[in-house]
């Protein structure tokens, strides 16, 4: 959902110390960020979203992820630093 930034996933994929991954998805476009949440979800990980960087990253440091999948062309944040 557009702006959550809560964990969510099935029983998670596991890495070698036995915890699940996490992935903070970062995307401002709602289709592709709900699809992307769908297709993580569903393979087990455990997933936050969020519309941008600045809403992401209190989720970041919350969740301390494996990943972050960063829709780079769409953050006003990273354009502004251009």
């Amino acid at each position: 959902a557009q702006g959550d930034s809560t964990p969510q996933g099935k029983a998670g994929v596991r890495g070698d110390t036995g915890r699940a991954f996490k992935v903070v998805l970062i995307d401002d476009n709602q289709l592709c960020r709900n699809g992307l949440v769908q297709v993580f979800d569903g393979a087990g990980f455990q997933i936050a979203a969020a519309v941008e960087t600045r809403a992401a990253l209190p989720a970041v440091r919350r969740v301390e992820p494996a990943v972050v999948v960063y829709d780079v062309h769409g953050d006003d944040a990273l354009q502004r630093r251009r």
